[in-house]
């Protein structure tokens, strides 16, 4: 099975972050990417993370605290998770 991957406009557009917010949260650390000759290459895990990211700032969620509850969400369970539970918050209109 092949992994889906994503390129930094495709997540630019499914995240509705900007290219330089995906940049300095790739260059800090709290987004892992791969580099692919002159592109990055995002795979789910990677935009997922994005998307939580830019959540949390629509949120007003200070910087260091999204950062800390990104720590705590690493694994793909966890991560998995928190998105079930937005999905739920959003469906029932509390989010």
């Amino acid at each position: 099975m092949t992994q889906q991957i994503y390129t930094t406009l495709e997540v630019k557009q499914l995240t509705g972050a900007s290219l330089r917010q995906l940049q300095w949260r790739v260059e800090a650390g709290i987004v892992k990417i791969t580099l692919n000759g002159h592109g990055r290459v995002w795979d789910k895990q990677a935009v997922r993370l994005a998307c939580i990211l830019t959540e949390f700032r629509s949120r007003g969620v200070p910087l260091h605290k999204a950062r800390k509850l990104i720590r705590e969400l690493q694994t793909e369970s966890k991560v998995r998770e928190i998105l079930n539970a937005l999905d739920l918050l959003k469906k029932v209109g509390l989010w």
